[in-house]
C-alpha cells in the first residue's frame, strides 16, 4: 500500500470524525466554495491524496480523483440509507494503488459502524453512465461480500430499472430514495438521480460546470428539456454533476487534459443552469452548434468520432 494510498484513507476517516450537523442550505453553500484539491503544475511532486473526501452530512459523501491520477478528475457519491450505500460510478483509474477508491468507501462504511448502533449492511455500485472515466474502479468491487454491482452498459441498466418496477421506480436506499431519469445525449446509458434528502440532482455528464461532448444531438436537447420540467415540480436545492473543467471565468473552461487548475469553477450549479442551457439549445433549431453558457458550454461530438462510437457499440466494443 503506497504512502498515498493511507493519506487517502486518513482524510477520508478524519472527515468523518468531522461534525455536520447544518441544514441542507447552509451545507450546499459550504459545498459550492470549497476548494477541492485541483492537480499540480508537476504532477510528480504532487502530494495530495488520490481521493479527496467531503463530507456534505453524516449520511452523505463526495469524493473527488486527484487531477494527477488522472485528468478527468470524475466525482464519486456516496449515500448512505439505513439499509444500503450507493456508490454513484467509481472513476477514471483501475489500480487500487493509484485510485484506494474501495479502501476509501469501506473506510466510511467501518466508520459509520463503530459510531453507530445500526448501519447499512449493503453496499450498492451505480454509474451515471458508461464511459471509462465513471467505471474504471469497478474491478475493486467485483466479488466484494455484500456488494451489488450495477453492469455499466445497456442491459444491465435496463435489468435494474426493471428491478425498481415494484418500488414506482425510486430506489431505496433504507428511509432515502432516489429517483432515476434516463438522460441519454452525452451517452445512451446516460442517467440523472434525484435524491430525496438533500434534493441534489445528480446529474453525471450530462450537466456539470464544463465543456459537455453530446453523441445524439436530439436526445441531448429532450433530455434537458426534461431535466427543466421535472425542477419545476420537485425542489431542486441544487444541480452536480461529476466534473469540473470550467475556470472561474464564466464561460471559459479549461482545456481537455488539464492537470492543473487553480482557478476552478464551483461543482455546485443552481437548477437555473437547466432553463439555460435549454434555452441555449433551442437556439440551435437542431443544429449541431455550440452553446456557451456562463457555467456550461455544449459541443457535439464531430462526425467521424460519432460514427467511431457507434460502430464500437454495435460490435460491442464501446
Amino acid at each position: 500500500m503506497t504512502s498515498k494510498h493511507l493519506r487517502a484513507i486518513a482524510i477520508a476517516s478524519a472527515i468523518c470524525a468531522s461534525p455536520a450537523a447544518f441544514s441542507a442550505d447552509t451545507g450546499n453553500a459550504a459545498l459550492a466554495s470549497h476548494r477541492w484539491i485541483h492537480g499540480a503544475e508537476d504532477c510528480s511532486a504532487d502530494q495530495d491524496p488520490a481521493i479527496e473526501t467531503y463530507r456534505f452530512d453524516a449520511d452523505t459523501y463526495v469524493l473527488r480523483q486527484n487531477k494527477c491520477v488522472n485528468y478527468e478528475a470524475p466525482f464519486v457519491f456516496v449515500l448512505f440509507g439505513a439499509d444500503t450505500v450507493l456508490v454513484l460510478d467509481t472513476g477514471a483509474t483501475r489500480k487500487a494503488e493509484r485510485f484506494p477508491l474501495y479502501a476509501t468507501v469501506q473506510g466510511l462504511v467501518e466508520e459509520r459502524r463503530s459510531g453507530q448502533a445500526t448501519s447499512p449492511t449493503q453496499v450498492l455500485v451505480l454509474h451515471t453512465h458508461s464511459h471509462g472515466d465513471h467505471k474504471a474502479a469497478d474491478a475493486q468491487f467485483r466479488g466484494k461480500p455484500d456488494v451489488t454491482l450495477i453492469k455499466p452498459n445497456a442491459s444491465g441498466l435496463k435489468r435494474f430499472l426493471s428491478s425498481l418496477n415494484a418500488s414506482g421506480g425510486l430506489l431505496d436506499l433504507g428511509g432515502r430514495q432516489l429517483q432515476i431519469l434516463r438522460t441519454p445525449g452525452h451517452q445512451a446509458e446516460s442517467i440523472v438521480l434525484y435524491d430525496s434528502r438533500t434534493k441534489w440532482l445528480l446529474t453525471g455528464d450530462t450537466i456539470y460546470p464544463g465543456i459537455i461532448s453530446v453523441l445524439d444531438w436530439d436526445d441531448y436537447q429532450s433530455s434537458v428539456e426534461a431535466l427543466v420540467e421535472f425542477a419545476s415540480t420537485h425542489e431542486v436545492s441544487a444541480v452536480i454533476g461529476s466534473h469540473i473543467e470550467m475556470s472561474d471565468t464564466p464561460g471559459v473552461p479549461y482545456e481537455r487534459g488539464t492537470t492543473y487548475q487553480p482557478r476552478e469553477a464551483s461543482l455546485v450549479l443552481p437548477a437555473e443552469v437547466l432553463k439555460q442551457v435549454s434555452a441555449g439549445l433551442a437556439e440551435t433549431h437542431g443544429k449541431r452548434r455550440e452553446v456557451v453558457t456562463d457555467a456550461v458550454v455544449i459541443r457535439s461530438i464531430p462526425l467521424p468520432a460519432r460514427m467511431l462510437i457507434r460502430f464500437l457499440k454495435a460490435v460491442g466494443a464501446g
